[in-house]
């Protein structure tokens, strides 16, 4: 090709989501108005190979004491 193919780089993978438990909260009352949370995407592909910024880190704290489950109701922390 006179010009070059395509050089962008890959996309980077999102940010992942973390619950941290703190004794500063004592209820899930914060979560009345907010159900869900998700960490942000990863940045583009850019040009000359170069790879996307991987997405930040979400951390959402709980109260300590608080119960995970999964889908299907196991324990998960």
């Amino acid at each position: 090709m006179p010009k070059g193919g395509p050089d962008g780089g890959d996309g980077a993978p999102g940010g992942t989501s973390c619950l941290v438990a703190t004794r500063q909260l004592h209820d899930l009352s914060h979560f009345r108005h907010k159900h869900h949370f998700r960490a942000q995407d990863g940045g583009h592909g850019r040009g000359a190979n170069k790879r996307g910024a991987d997405g930040p880190e979400l951390l959402v704290q709980v109260p300590v004491g608080t119960e995970v489950l999964d889908a299907e109701g196991g324990v998960l922390g």
